[in-house]
């Protein structure tokens, strides 16, 4: 759990410092890698930074679809926001 606190921290006092809802302290990603879960409707998403800090996530095949779909939008016209 202390894991998930601190980027709650650190976001929290960027936000007060900043008071911008749009910025953010961020990580650079140095790998990732996608997975089969043991549960076949869901994969594992880890994501690792050039320090070695990782996480992974376990995400619907749907949701990764969408993640997959608003990146190539991303890419194609430099949005401002894409969430889900």
């Amino acid at each position: 759990m202390l894991a998930m606190t601190l980027p709650n921290l650190i976001d929290a006092a960027i936000g007060r410092q900043c008071r911008d809802s749009s910025c953010r302290f961020t990580y650079p990603l140095d790998s990732w890698l996608i997975e089969q879960a043991v549960d076949p409707s869901l994969v594992i998403l880890t994501l690792r930074t050039t320090d070695g800090f990782g996480v992974s996530f376990s995400i619907s095949r749907g949701k990764a679809q969408e993640i997959s779909e608003s990146i190539a939008i991303s890419l194609q016209k430099q949005p401002e926001l894409v969430t889900r």
